[in-house]
């Protein structure tokens, strides 16, 4: 009788065990859960943020754009050798500051 009333112990050990490591796992697999969704709110929110400043930007450069339109319409048709002069410039420029390697 003796290993039989042992048995029935060991088995409630192990169930007391098998309980105890699966309210561990629940918890653990809650926090993880949790730590997702938390992650995947900051992406969406920063996001959003990116989405709204690239919006904000088109809008002012559209704005830009309209009101200086004229200005460099007229000054083209005013004095095209000028415009294209400075046009080559800063293409001038501008290719030379991409084929520069980077020193740091």
């Amino acid at each position: 009788m003796n290993k039989t009333g042992s048995g029935t112990e060991e088995m409630k050990m192990v169930e007391a065990a098998q309980d105890l490591v699966s309210q561990n796992l629940d918890k653990v697999e809650a926090q993880i859960d949790s730590t997702v969704d938390n992650a995947k709110n900051a992406v969406h929110e920063l996001r959003s943020e990116a989405q709204e400043a690239v919006d904000r930007t088109l809008i002012r450069f559209t704005e830009f754009w309209e009101r200086v339109q004229k200005e460099v319409e007229a000054q083209m048709a005013q004095r095209p050798w000028v415009v294209l002069g400075s046009l080559l410039v800063v293409g001038y420029l501008l290719s030379r500051s991409r084929s520069r390697p980077n020193r740091y």
